[in-house]
């Protein structure tokens, strides 16, 4: 039998009360972040995913070799259309998340926004989830030889989750 795992009290303080805003229902608390990978020939590919923090849900996982602010607001765009706004979004620092554009366009929509601490990646829990099951996916497949077989593979995966 395994040991029992220790509680993560990272999130909390002693006392119980919240370091970082915890999900209340659906659409409460989105996350997003890129997940890295590399193609046969070593080239980099990033996926941008998205996920609604409450059920763990993933909203949707874009694989390109690039991606700006632009890209990330276009995809926010459509899952706003789609799913309607989430009260807040999670991020790290990274340049494609701080932008002024993306975090104007987001508080022009109502959306709040919420980043981690630097140098803190685990504070993004679902987005961990998700890398680590993204990974594995990919690992058990064959060697992705392009971005367009990437593209697939997490089409599938997304299909079978």
């Amino acid at each position: 039998m395994p040991a029992k795992q220790p509680k993560r009290r990272r999130l909390w303080l002693n006392d119980g009360s919240c370091i970082r805003l915890r999900p209340q229902h659906r659409n409460h608390v989105w996350s997003y972040d890129f997940v890295f990978s590399r193609t046969h020939d070593g080239r980099p590919v990033r996926m941008l995913t998205l996920i609604d923090e409450f059920p763990r849900e993933c909203l949707a996982i874009d694989v390109s070799r690039r991606m700006t602010s632009e890209n990330v607001l276009e995809r926010l765009s459509d899952l706003l259309i789609q799913r309607g706004s989430p009260e807040y979004i999670r991020s790290d620092h990274g340049p494609e998340f701080t932008a002024h554009r993306v975090r104007d366009w987001l508080e022009n929509v109502g959306v709040k926004t919420l980043f981690i601490e630097p140098g803190s990646p685990l504070s993004l829990p679902a987005n961990s989830a998700g890398r680590r099951t993204v990974s594995s996916s990919h690992s058990t497949e064959s060697c992705v030889m392009s971005c367009s077989t990437e593209r697939s593979l997490t089409l599938c995966w997304r299909r079978r989750s």
